[in-house]
C-alpha cells in the first residue's frame, strides 16, 4: 500500500489497524480506496455488536458508516429482539422504575426504518412498545436539534429527554442522546 510514495507492506498496514480505537479505525479505513476496501466490510458489520451495548459506537457507525435500506432493516429486527430496560428511580413512587431503552430504536427511525414493516412488528421483543415507536416517529421532523426538542415535549418519551438519569443492573454507563 502506497501512502504518499510511502510503502507499507499488507501486514504492517493490518498491525496499525489492529492498535488503534474504533473512531480511529473509521477513519484509517477512509485514508484510501486500499484501505476502504480493505477494511470498510469488516467495520461496517461491527455495528451489531453494539446494538443495546454501546449506545455512543453504535451512534458513531450510524453517523460515519453509509448503510443501506435493506442493511437498516437488518439491524433494526436484530434490535427488536433486543430490546433492554433501563432503570431509574422515582422520587414520586418512591422506589425503582424500569423501561425500555429506546436510544437505539430513535436512532434507527431517524434514519429512516420502517416502521410499519410486518417483519419488524412481529420480532419485537416487547409488543406494547410500538406506541412509543410511533410516538418517536412523530416527533421526527428535518432537524436533528429540533427533534429532540419535541421529544423533550412528549413526556410519552421521558428515557429520551436530556434529564433521565438512568443505570443497568450490569453497571454499564447510561448516557443520554447525542445532538
Amino acid at each position: 500500500m502506497n501512502f504518499n510514495n510511502i510503502y507499507l507492506n499488507d501486514d504492517l498496514s493490518f498491525f496499525i489497524y489492529n492498535f488503534l480505537n474504533l473512531k480511529e479505525q473509521i477513519y484509517f479505513m477512509q485514508i484510501n480506496r486500499y484501505t476502504r476496501n480493505t477494511f470498510f466490510t469488516k467495520l461496517k458489520n461491527q455495528i451489531y455488536k453494539y446494538i443495546n451495548e454501546d449506545y455512543l459506537k453504535f451512534k458513531l457507525f450510524l453517523d460515519n458508516m453509509k448503510y443501506t435500506k435493506y442493511e437498516l432493516k437488518n439491524i433494526s429486527l436484530t434490535l427488536a429482539k433486543e430490546i433492554n430496560y433501563v432503570y431509574h428511580f422515582s422520587l414520586f413512587y418512591e422506589k425503582e422504575l424500569k423501561t425500555y431503552d429506546l436510544r437505539y430504536l430513535f436512532e434507527l427511525i431517524y434514519k429512516g426504518i420502517n416502521i410499519n414493516d410486518k417483519e419488524f412488528i412481529n420480532n419485537l421483543k416487547y409488543p406494547n412498545i410500538i406506541y412509543s415507536i410511533n410516538e418517536i416517529k412523530r416527533c421526527i421532523i428535518w432537524s436533528r436539534e429540533l427533534t429532540i426538542f419535541n421529544i423533550i415535549n412528549n413526556p410519552w418519551l421521558y428515557v429520551l429527554h436530556s434529564h433521565f438519569n438512568g443505570y443497568f443492573k450490569n453497571d454499564t454507563c447510561w448516557c443520554k442522546l447525542k445532538l
